[in-house]
């Protein structure tokens, strides 16, 4: 932990908690076990000192959650390109027909934005089937 002069402190530990220590000590590429413990201390103090935990976050952690996101942002990602695939189709099957012209088409788009923004993207087609319907 470098060149600094050290002092022996007594310190009091549950045995569980130096288990743990004497369980993990080579596993982090401590030499000693007070290597260990200092670099516990010197963690949980900048951990308590920041606002940035995360960059205290084991990089364990860190490799499992971006692991997770990458899988499910691929998942997202194809489930996106089959919605739009079938969405064109349904596109092409309406246009053909359909007697809509530039300017309608103009009218049912803003319409619809509105309609997205207000409801945030929770209009159904059943629900706009109910709006037409009573028109």
């Amino acid at each position: 932990m470098g060149d600094k002069e050290k002092s022996r402190h007594t310190v009091w530990l549950s045995d569980e908690a130096w288990g743990r220590v004497e369980r993990m000590y080579k596993d982090d590429n401590c030499p000693t076990r007070n290597e260990f413990v200092e670099k516990a201390i010197r963690f949980y103090d900048g951990y308590l000192h920041t606002n940035r935990a995360s960059a205290f976050l084991p990089k364990v952690l860190l490799d499992v959650l971006e692991g997770s996101l990458g899988v499910y942002c691929g998942r997202v990602g194809k489930l996106l390109f089959n919605l739009a695939v079938e969405h064109s189709i349904t596109n092409h099957l309406l246009a053909e027909d359909t007697d809509m012209d530039a300017e309608m088409y103009r009218k049912y788009r803003g319409y619809s934005v509105r309609e997205v923004t207000d409801t945030q993207g929770a209009f159904s087609f059943r629900d706009a089937l109910r709006l037409h319907r009573r028109q």
